[in-house]
């Protein structure tokens, strides 16, 4: 299983976990593949120390965070 079909089969037995992405993909069809997922957050590796506090602490407020792209 990759991470959006383990996001779908948690969200499908009712968790309410908030979930955040990591990847080292810059990609707007992957972003919006993780929020069709129920992911709170979408953080790229390249930004994971500036962004990976700030989009678990937005999920966890039930706010959507996605690392800025280019």
């Amino acid at each position: 299983m990759n991470g959006f079909e383990v996001a779908t089969c948690l969200r499908n037995i009712g968790s309410t976990a908030a979930l955040v992405f990591l990847s080292v993909y810059e990609d707007e069809e992957l972003i919006r593949a993780s929020k069709h997922a129920g992911g709170m957050g979408y953080v790229v590796k390249q930004r994971l120390t500036l962004d990976l506090e700030l989009a678990v602490r937005e999920a966890r407020a039930g706010r959507l965070f996605i690392s800025p792209i280019h």
